[in-house]
């Protein structure tokens, strides 16, 4: 099993203290992952503010469950009057750190729901994610693809390498948005 440095120094999971901490995350994650259910989000208003805007909107995006289309029309809009590699840096920077709340939402369902004990969904997680040094990341991440999520959390449940899964993630977002802005730089 590879360890994930990061997240097993900040929390150790002996003490109590990590328990809350880890409940503090599962909450949170879980706000973030739902939070197009409970809220009416004008993405486009967003945009106003230019990279920060695309920022907001990409790792909204990527952060909340199963709503990947206003990140991929913001990078449109976004290369037709920016920077295009800018836009595709950016929103590739915001999309890969977004899909760490899924990761955190796994790793922290581990220990909150108690998935130890579920054996069977551990290994499956382990041989999806672990395959190749988690290669299959990158593609998954490419293509728009509302099932990437359930990739995001099985790699937190896996212990998968955090730095890794958004690196891998960053490579899959930055190519596909390079190919998205200057798609939208040419159309507009």
């Amino acid at each position: 099993m590879i360890k994930n440095r990061i997240i097993s120094k900040f929390l150790s999971i002996n003490t109590g203290k990590s328990k809350i901490v880890l409940i503090f995350l599962f909450i949170i994650s879980s706000v973030l992952l739902f939070l197009p259910l409970l809220f009416d989000i004008d993405f486009k208003a967003f945009l106003a503010f230019g990279m920060l805007g695309l920022f907001i909107v990409n790792f909204l995006g990527s952060a909340t469950l199963f709503l990947p289309a206003p990140s991929i029309v913001s990078v449109a809009i976004a290369g037709a009057s920016l920077n295009p590699l800018m836009v595709a840096f950016v929103a590739g920077i915001a999309s890969a750190l977004g899909e760490g709340v899924s990761y955190i939402f796994g790793y922290s369902s581990t220990e909150v729901l108690n998935l130890k004990r579920h054996k069977r969904l551990y290994k499956i997680s382990q041989s999806i994610i672990h395959w190749k040094g988690g290669i299959l990341i990158v593609p998954f991440a490419f293509f728009p693809n509302p099932l990437f999520d359930g990739l995001g959390i099985l790699a937190g449940i896996s212990k998968f390498p955090l730095k890794k899964f958004i690196f891998l993630v960053f490579i899959g977002r930055f190519v596909r948005n390079i190919g998205i802005a200057y798609l939208g730089l040419f159309l507009w």
